[in-house]
């Protein structure tokens, strides 16, 4: 990009993917951190159901009222 170009947003964007791409193979050629990634997705995707299922609980019981 030549000197005081405005860079485009999707110009942007293709930078942060190629960020992102880069990233992810690093995590996974590292068996360590995949692992570490993986329990952290499983800790988060637990912690969604819950939640939903908290706020499913909460319409039902306003529902009754």
């Amino acid at each position: 990009m030549a000197k005081g170009e405005v860079m485009k947003e999707t110009d942007w964007e293709v930078e942060e993917d190629l960020r992102a791409v880069a990233r992810a193979d690093a995590v996974r050629s590292d068996p360590d951190r995949m692992k570490k990634v993986k329990a952290l997705a499983k800790t988060k995707l637990d912690e969604s159901k819950r939640k939903k299922e908290e706020a499913q609980k909460m319409i039902e019981l306003g529902q009754e009222a």
